[in-house]
């Protein structure tokens, strides 16, 4: 909505629609143009964000703030231990750039 110079614009009822089908579409599980959205949203997992270069791998995670704790957790028992050197980074939001299943 930052974008939008005008909030009572038929391009943002528009968006709002949009967001608001899609919802519906994941939240109900339901099937759309012959799209399974519960296949699609566990496949997404396996299809995340990594790269390995400079020596470590860089790598995107979804993760609740539980799982970050224990990721947090096991990171520092490793670091402890001179197995590892690590760095992290939290972001409320991602971008998922595209997604194509095989």
């Amino acid at each position: 909505m930052r974008l939008v110079s005008n909030y009572w614009s038929l391009s943002t009822f528009k968006r709002i629609a949009q967001i608001f089908f899609s919802f519906l579409l994941f939240k109900l599980n339901l099937t759309f143009l012959n799209k399974n959205i519960e296949k699609y949203t566990e496949s997404l997992a396996f299809h995340s964000d990594f790269q390995k270069f400079e020596g470590g791998i860089k790598m995107v995670l979804d993760c609740d703030f539980k799982q970050i704790e224990a990721i947090k957790d096991i990171l520092n028992e490793a670091y402890s231990q001179k197995k590892i050197y690590y760095g992290t980074h939290e972001s409320p939001d991602a971008l998922m750039t595209c997604f194509v299943p095989s």
